[in-house]
């Protein structure tokens, strides 16, 4: 048996070409900007404004749930998420608000090892 055909490393590369296949076609599909919460945001109220400012001006957007963070830091979740740039737009025509920010995922970075 000295040329016995060894099928085991056609289907190992194969194997692994399909990973990379699958792996490459959910990264190019994916519109999800893995670094943040969908649908969640961070917003810091003006001295002069209220909860009920959030809701009114985000209303259209479906509000699902609003937490205060301490202060006049709030976060929201909202289910039609428009993405931040519209939303950003919005908070700045009402004049209620000082800032909005994504909701980020919080990232460890382990420690170089010697």
């Amino acid at each position: 048996m000295k040329n016995a055909f060894k099928p085991s490393g056609i289907i190992i590369s194969l194997f692994f070409a399909g990973i990379l296949f699958l792996l490459s076609a959910c990264a190019s599909t994916s519109n999800v900007d893995s670094s943040t919460v969908a649908g969640e945001y961070l917003i810091k109220l003006k001295q002069s404004a209220q909860k009920s400012d959030i809701e009114k001006t985000f209303s259209s957007y479906k509000i699902v749930s609003l937490e205060l963070l301490g202060g006049e830091l709030y976060k929201f979740k909202i289910a039609n998420d428009p993405g931040y740039e519209t939303l950003k737009q919005a908070a700045e025509k009402s004049g209620k608000f000082e800032y909005i920010d994504p909701d980020y995922v919080p990232t460890v970075i382990p420690p170089k090892t010697k």
